[in-house]
């Protein structure tokens, strides 16, 4: 089936979305057909038990992939856990089953192959409108690259072709599911998969025997998944799971959040009667819809901001103390002011505008005379580019340095006394604040 998306831009086209996709995905309902009320709310009371999961990820040409499944950390899986255990053998002792551990390493940010996904959709908007940036190279003849909306220069790696960065879109996935129990067999076998250690002569039935001995299958079960050549096992071992954690933290409660639970076990036959398996990695884009959402790479700080508006912020969906005070800044940021540079109180100049009321009035009477041209503005203006960085947008910020640029060029090129070159660099300064 081809992959069908639909792009928004407000949370208002979203909302209306996710409705939509209920209807047709939970209760069946064609989109076409004219639905009073009261058969709606038919549909409501007749609907299964399956679950709308959703996953939102900032790049939507980002894969689907388990911290785990990343950047070949799979072979180090069962290194990372084991010593996990041993540098905090209360995980081993709290929580019994092989999937309670893993759901504890991976709260605490340890790689695994469990995959963060949540039953509310304006989590998983949040998490598609983060920040993200993507590179593209284009040949500078052509008309791609003339029309192109890229900004940011990033490198020139030669004369033909250039390299530019821009806000990448998001993508939210959704999949209605029915959700498995975190001590079901099959998620307790697959996360025993997990903490296992497969070398390369590792055969599946000596995991069965395992799985087994540790009480997660009985007798019977353990017969029927060794019949017609481990047939029904191989096909547990190489699927996928919705999964609700029976572990109650305050972060996992504030994003609704569920895992998807993946085997990925190659199985490999030899002589027809030898099976060997292996930890392998894949995407898991096609265990979701084929219908994906796509957010506007230029929408997403305002729909970030109408997401705070329904209080779904880094706050809310963070308990940690880090997250509480980072969103407090980044609020904080948005209406800032201009700050001056920090200088030295010269006291030379306290002493200058210390003299006799009646001198000042009388410089200042003399300096008002004073009329300044654009040659005159623009003069002045290259005198302080050539002694110090001016940034003029903050040229608020930087009146001091400014003013005390303009006063010691005055004193030695026009031969002023302190005092007059004080008052006539003010004087400049408020010319070329207004002509800028």
């Amino acid at each position: 089936m081809a992959k069908e998306e639909n792009r928004i831009t407000d949370l208002k086209s979203y909302i209306n979305l996710i409705e939509d996709l209920r209807k047709k995905y939970l209760y069946d309902i064609d989109l076409n057909d004219n639905i009073d009320k009261l058969n709606y709310k038919d549909y409501l009371s007749n609907s299964s038990n399956r679950v709308m999961y959703f996953r939102g990820q900032s790049n939507s040409e980002w894969p689907i992939y388990p911290n785990v499944f990343r950047n070949n950390m799979l072979s180090k899986e069962y290194e990372m856990i084991e010593r996990a255990f041993l540098n905090n053998p209360e995980i081993e002792r709290e929580y019994k089953t092989p999937f309670e551990r893993l759901t504890v390493l991976q709260h605490y940010e340890l790689g695994t192959r469990l995959l963060d996904i949540t039953k509310n959709a304006f989590v998983a908007l949040y998490f598609a409108c983060q920040p993200s940036k993507i590179e593209k190279e284009f040949d500078i003849d052509t008309d791609v690259f003339k029309n192109t909306s890229y900004e940011n220069l990033v490198s020139l790696e030669d004369y033909d072709k250039i390299c530019f960065t821009k806000e990448a879109d998001g993508i939210v996935f959704f999949k209605c599911e029915y959700s498995h129990s975190f001590n079901t067999k099959e998620v307790q076998i697959l996360s025993y998969v997990a903490q296992k250690n497969f070398d390369k002569n590792y055969k599946i039935e000596d995991l069965l025997d395992e799985v087994l001995e540790k009480n997660f299958i009985n007798k019977k079960e353990y017969e029927k998944y060794k019949e017609g050549n481990y047939k029904n096992f191989i096909k547990l071992l190489q699927q996928s799971f919705f999964v609700e954690s029976n572990i109650s933290n305050d972060r996992l409660n504030r994003q609704s959040g569920a895992f998807l639970l993946s085997g990925c076990i190659n199985v490999k036959k030899i002589d027809n009667k030898i099976f060997y398996i292996e930890k392998s990695t894949t995407s898991l884009n096609n265990k979701f819809e084929d219908f994906h959402i796509i957010i506007d790479a230029e929408s997403k700080k305002s729909i970030l901001n109408e997401l705070d508006n329904y209080n779904i912020n880094e706050k809310t969906l963070f308990p940690e103390l880090e997250h509480q005070l980072k969103y407090i800044q980044n609020k904080c940021k948005e209406n800032c002011s201009s700050i001056s540079q920090f200088e030295l109180y010269n006291f030379e100049d306290e002493e200058v505008l210390n003299i006799n009321n009646n001198k000042v009035e009388e410089d200042i009477e003399q300096i008002n005379l004073f009329e300044f041209s654009e040659e005159d503005i623009e003069k002045y203006k290259s005198i302080v580019e050539k002694y110090m960085t001016t940034d003029w947008d903050k040229k608020e910020a930087e009146k001091s340095s400014i003013k005390q640029t303009l006063k010691r060029h005055l004193i030695k090129n026009e031969n002023l006394d302190k005092n007059t070159a004080t008052i006539k660099s003010m004087k400049i300064l408020d010319e070329l604040i207004k002509y800028e």
